[in-house]
């Protein structure tokens, strides 16, 4: 894939349609260009259809729906990724994978628009405990998830939104009450994604 998008961005470069920049340390050379020029052109969403994310550092639950009708439901498990034993390289490997998966749902049920909370978490101490803090912290790769999701967005041809996620859990649970915490918040910001 790397070798196709490389040849790509060659072609295009040398047609003047589009340009790129590189960065080196003493491990990497970095070439840094917008992945929306390898947009997907043959993709075709299905209209008013969403992919919604309820993130935690556990569990992601996420639905898929034509607006108020459920097409899928499921929740990934992270637990034993947030082992002290795990290392961090292992866990940032299988945070890409479950972004690629997530994208290729996306695809697969020919999702328009990609939902996520808007959250900006920074570390700090939450007088919850030590193991607490460590899973908030450092475990959880939140960033590395989300901005993994939007790169392959962009590339599908998907969009991406951000919602509001004051209450999501409390309200999803009161109108869900049959559905696990992480899916009836997911519901809940698919109804906010949906309306605004």
């Amino acid at each position: 894939n790397h070798r196709n998008e490389l040849s790509r961005l060659e072609l295009l470069c040398s047609e003047n349609k589009a340009c790129f920049t590189l960065e080196l340390n003493s491990e990497f050379v970095f070439i840094i260009f917008d992945e929306n020029i390898l947009k997907e052109n043959t993709y075709q969403p299905k209209t008013n259809r969403y992919m919604t994310f309820d993130l935690n550092p556990n569990y992601i639950g996420f639905i898929i729906a034509d607006e108020n009708q459920i097409i899928h439901k499921e929740i990934i498990e992270m637990k034993k990724l947030n082992q002290k034993n795990i290392s961090n390289n292992k866990r940032k490997h299988e945070i890409l994978e479950i972004s690629k998966y997530l994208t290729e749902k996306a695809k697969h049920f020919h999702v328009e628009n990609v939902c996520f909370e808007k959250l900006s978490i920074s570390s700090k101490e939450n007088q919850k405990g030590k193991l607490f803090n460590r899973l908030v912290n450092n475990y959880w790769l939140r960033n590395l998830l989300i901005n993994n999701i939007k790169k392959r967005c962009n590339i599908i041809g998907i969009k991406t939104i951000e919602v509001l996620p004051q209450y999501s859990s409390f309200i999803g649970q009161m109108n869900n009450p049959n559905d696990v915490d992480s899916i009836a918040s997911a519901i809940e910001l698919n109804r906010r994604a949906v309306l605004f």
